[in-house]
């Protein structure tokens, strides 16, 4: 027979399970262009989230399902909330999902002050010794600079790439 403790150990398991699921519904209503039905699951799935780490992503999926419908005050309100919650609980995993598409949204709508304080922040959040995270930082930094056509920061991105894959 369970436990009450075992019970309770097991509580929070489930709710990830549920979260989990709730991602991957939307996502197939996603694939079958029910969008406002894919929101809405995963609006429910951030309010059954426990977990800061949980809503990131989810918020990005919210974010990625407004820019498919063209909705950019959406997507760039998602793209910032999922972004604070990396700046106080660091997933490298998703710097360089959440980073690059709201750096491309900001420079997208003008936004070069906002771009330029995001693009420094990103860098701060960076590992200095973790190559790859440096690499993909990189990578966002050179796709801003194309967008934004500012030639010395494209230079810039290729001279430190080209450092770090030498050294």
């Amino acid at each position: 027979s369970m436990t009450l403790s075992k019970l309770d150990t097991g509580m929070p398991v489930l709710g990830l399970l549920r979260f989990k699921h709730a991602l991957l519904k939307s996502h197939d209503l996603e694939l079958k262009g029910e969008y406002s039905q894919a929101k809405a699951v995963l609006e429910s799935a951030i309010e059954m989230a426990t977990e800061q780490t949980d809503i990131a992503p989810a918020l990005c999926n919210l974010a990625l399902l407004e820019d498919i419908q063209g909705n950019d005050t959406n997507t760039q309100s998602y793209y910032e909330r999922a972004w604070q919650i990396l700046c106080s609980h660091p997933m490298p995993r998703l710097y360089p999902v959440i980073g690059h598409n709201l750096l491309l949204k900001y420079a997208k709508n003008g936004d070069i002050q906002k771009a330029t304080h995001l693009l420094n922040e990103y860098r701060t959040m960076v590992t200095p010794s973790n190559t790859l995270q440096q690499l993909q930082f990189l990578n966002d930094q050179l796709h801003l600079a194309r967008q934004l056509g500012h030639r010395p920061m494209l230079l810039d991105s290729y001279k430190e790439a080209e450092r770090l894959l030498l050294s």
